[in-house]
This record gives C-alpha cells, structure tokens and sequence, in this order.
C-alpha cells in the first residue's frame, strides 16, 4: 500500500523509490516533515514542535506548510488567498479528519470562522514514482467568497543551493534548456499564452550538482494546458 497514516497525525505516501511525508502539527496546521527517498516507517517520521524564538521572523512563515495561506503574519509565496464578503481576506482553517481509499488520500480543512472548506487530495503511483496531488474548495453558505490565489498545490525542500532547470524557445529552437540557481527571492514560471509548450513549460527540476548518472533530483509538471504560474522562493530560513 502506497500510503500510510501513523499516530499523531502522520501520513506517509511511498513508491518504489522515494516518500513523502508531512503531519498535522501541534499548532493544527499542515506541514510537510520529508521528501526525498524511500522511507518505509511512518514513525520514522517526527511530529516534533518548530522551536523559534526570533521575533523578525514569525514562526508560521518559517514552517514549510502543506497549504500556506495568506495571513498570521505569512510572508512567502503563499498558496491560497481568499476574500470573504467582509472584507476578511485570511483563511484560517481547521483540521476535520482525512479518507483514504486505496492508493488515494483526502484531508479536510474548515475554516474556523467562515463557511469555506478545503480537500487536499493525493494519489500515489507507486511503480510510476509519481505522487499526484491537486485541491477542491466548498462555499457552504450564501455570501460571495473571492479565491484570489488557489495554487494546484504547494511542496517544499529543505536547505539552500538548489538550482532549477526549465525550457524555453522559439520556433526550429524549442525546448531550449535554461538553468538558474535559486538565490534570494522568487522565481516565476509563467505562460499567459492560453496553452502550454516550448515557450513556457509547467514544470520544474530541482537539484543540488546532480548529473545524468548521480545526485539527488525533484520533478514536478502541472497537468494543465492553459495558462499556469509556477513560483520557487528560497526562504531565509533554508
């Protein structure tokens, strides 16, 4: 089985060769805990408390979260922004449970004031190495609710010195390869184009001085055809 569910609000989704992991906290929020290869124990996985203790840099903005959302002091690219009838723009939700089936998983978010709720979905292809994952979100009342930001999905590395390859090009030029170390700040992917190809690929590799033949390597591509935006932020705190 491709995923496991542990105590303390652990899941551990596994494929042939890599896992990935992540838990609801003790401040209730979704934060990822790994990446990487092939773990087999979910108790190997550490829902331990982020000790931080600087006041220039709050401590939601310093976790590596499941589904930041805009708001609580949060100043990296976040994956979801809302806009309430009130004005309220903070999406400050709760943790309601999950349902798995087979080789697939949902969690269920509440706000905790307003009647808005989130699924995070995921799939795992275990012989693919691949994990798929992509949200729904709910209006459960009446009142108009603006998603000004609902990314498909957010993920996180941990430490410094990645650098990100992506393709651009032209016509008898396509899939012309770039790559760029992620410094400080954001890096932006994107295609208004209305369709997806050469000019502006949904996707992204990651890696530390990998090769053809060593190094460690992270993949990610949007199935999506339209327009897409892909934001890499090195944060200050690795």
């Amino acid at each position: 089985m491709g995923i496991e569910v542990g105590s303390e609000n652990r899941f551990l989704l596994k494929t042939k060769e890599s896992s990935y992991g992540f838990c609801v906290d003790r401040e209730g929020l979704l934060r990822t805990l790994y990446w990487g290869g092939r773990i087999d124990r979910v108790e190997d996985l550490k829902n331990e408390a982020v000790e931080w203790e600087q006041g220039f840099h709050p401590i939601n903005d310093v976790k590596r979260e499941e589904c930041s959302s805009f708001g609580t002091m949060r100043f990296k690219e976040t994956s979801m922004k809302v806009r309430y009838a009130d004005g309220t723009r903070d999406f400050r939700y709760r943790y309601e449970g999950y349902e798995q089936s087979g080789n697939r998983l949902t969690l269920h978010l509440k706000d905790e004031a307003y009647l808005l709720e989130m699924d995070l979905h995921y799939r795992v292809y275990e012989e693919e190495n691949v994990i798929e994952k992509w949200r729904t979100v709910r209006n459960c009342g009446k009142e108009e609710i603006v998603l000004e930001r609902i990314h498909s999905g957010e993920c996180s590395l941990a430490g410094s010195g990645w650098r990100m390859k992506n393709f651009n090009g032209m016509w008898n030029s396509d899939f012309e390869e770039y790559e760029q170390e992620l410094k400080g700040g954001k890096h932006v992917v994107e295609s208004l184009r209305g369709a997806t190809g050469h000019v502006g690929n949904p996707s992204f590799v990651l890696h530390r001085g990998a090769g053809e033949t060593h190094g460690e390597v992270y993949y990610g591509a949007l199935g999506w055809s339209g327009n897409f935006k892909l934001v890499l932020e090195q944060t200050p705190y690795g």
